[in-house]
């Protein structure tokens, strides 16, 4: 824990951390797991890797800055001459002695997302640092901007498979430089087998691990029987850590579901995972995950399937005939009312807002709801001119900051281990909104991944999972 009270004349503020800081020399604070942070290299905070933020403290003023998905969540809360400051909102609400009063936007928001947006809790008042930002508190004022890029794109396949695995190896060279214990979260998936080939090609000692539910259900059997074919084709000893709910104290449940309650997710797998990895390893440990590559790479609609096909030809290209075949057909599936977004910020307002990785507006929405999304968009882009920019800062205000990310960075936080995700780096970002061809995303999402195996790794993916090897599936 980390408490500290300064003052900037008459205004005070209180800096509560529920964890000491990865460095502090009193002027200049960092918290979370920066993999490259350089000590006498503090201003290249937008090329650092991983979940962090940096407090600069003068005479005058403090700046916030934060990582850029906003994954080291970090609250604030204004009350007349004081403010509050934590990645604990309990902590804030209790020291105020806050009866919150929900925003009923973002408390909209929340019910159908499951998390709240990259500026706001749904409690008035208490807010959120945004991701990719810099929150500057001076004695009469609080202002914040970001300092997301501006990248005008340039669709070029090859460019973007060489920049991505460029920014890779980069991490992975720095990984190997690691005191810790390597775990890998492995799925089987592509995502897990490319960040597996980095492992292998930097030679780092590493243990790969899988989560799996006692009693899972019918899709969870098929994640099994994929991992565990594909750990035995590729000659892996799997660590499967199995989780049984009914085992979990009710009073840990509740802590669990509280520290997500702006971020409803499946939150327990991961809290009891990090917990056994913790017990099995000792703490000590660096996961790496493959968290982000979805959202960032394809915006979500990367499975292998007709909808998820459609859902792509929505999110690429609205005027299509196949987009208008896949809105008929979730209209058909799903019972409610959509429409297909047609000008720029319409697509932005229904990325901001899509419906399963669906790129459309929801026709039973109020125009207040739509309007404080607008406003919120224009608001946190109106310092960028390129419309890719502000595609992509628009789903990491939303999605990419949410639910996913959070339970990944707070799950390893309570239990004091140290997390990286690989492909959640402001190197891919930048270089995706530079580079990626929308039309090959259609029919080959996530292309980048699958030609960074093939030709990198000389990696077949599918003939590894169609590999047919005996496992058994008994919990």
């Amino acid at each position: 824990m980390y408490k500290k009270k300064i003052y900037l004349n008459d205004q005070s503020i209180i800096l509560y951390f529920s964890e000491l800081p990865f460095f502090d020399n009193s002027k200049t604070i960092v918290f979370g797991a920066p993999l490259n942070f350089k000590k006498n290299n503090l201003v290249a905070f937008d090329s650092l890797k991983g979940y962090w933020v940096k407090l600069e403290i003068s005479k005058n003023s403090l700046k916030i800055t934060n990582d850029i998905l906003g994954g080291y969540r970090v609250y604030y809360f204004k009350n007349k001459c004081e403010i509050i400051i934590s990645d604990d909102f309990d902590y804030i609400l209790n020291q105020f002695k806050i009866k919150p009063k929900k925003h009923a936007v973002e408390y909209k928001y929340w019910q159908k997302h499951g998390f709240s947006t990259g500026q706001s809790t749904f409690y008035k008042g208490l807010n959120k640092i945004s991701p990719a930002s810099i929150l500057t508190i001076e004695e009469t004022s609080i202002k914040e901007d970001s300092y997301f890029s501006d990248i005008d794109r340039k669709p070029d396949a090859r460019l973007h498979q060489k920049s991505i695995h460029n920014d890779l190896l980069d991490t992975f060279s720095l990984i190997k430089t690691s005191d810790k214990r390597i775990v890998l979260l492995f799925s089987g998936g592509k995502d897990s087998c490319l960040l597996l080939q980095y492992l292998l090609k930097f030679k780092i000692p590493f243990t790969p691990v899988f989560f799996r539910l006692k009693s899972m259900s019918i899709y969870g059997s098929q994640d099994l029987i994929r991992v565990r074919n594909a750990s035995k084709s590729l000659g892996l000893n799997l660590e499967e850590i199995e989780i049984d709910l009914k085992t979990l104290p009710i009073s840990l449940k509740q802590e669990i579901l509280n520290k997500q309650r702006f971020d409803k997710h499946f939150s327990l797998l991961h809290y009891m995972g990090n917990n056994e990895i913790k017990n099995r390893f000792g703490g000590n440990c660096l996961i790496v995950n493959g968290q982000s590559a979805d959202s960032i790479l394809s915006y979500g609609p990367s499975e292998d399937s007709i909808m998820s096909f459609f859902r792509r030809h929505i999110m690429y290209n609205s005027n299509s005939i196949l987009s208008k075949i896949g809105l008929i057909l979730l209209t058909l599936k799903t019972g409610k009312r959509f429409k297909l977004p047609k000008t720029e910020n319409e697509k932005l307002i229904a990325l901001f807002d899509e419906y399963k990785y669906t790129r459309v507006l929801d026709c039973s929405l109020d125009q207040a709801y739509f309007d404080y999304i607008f406003d919120f968009i224009e608001r946190k882009t109106s310092h960028l001119k390129s419309y890719f920019s502000k595609e992509m800062y628009t789903k990491i205000l939303s999605f990419s900051q949410g639910s996913d990310n959070q339970v990944v960075v707070n799950s390893s936080k309570y239990y004091g281990l140290k997390t990286i995700m690989p492909f959640a780096t402001p190197k891919i970002i930048y270089e995706t909104i530079r580079f990626k061809d929308e039309k090959k995303e259609i029919n080959k999402p996530k292309y980048v991944v699958e030609n960074i195996l093939k030709k990198e790794f000389n990696f077949d993916y599918k003939k590894i999972i169609e590999t047919k090897v005996k496992v058994k599936t008994k919990n």
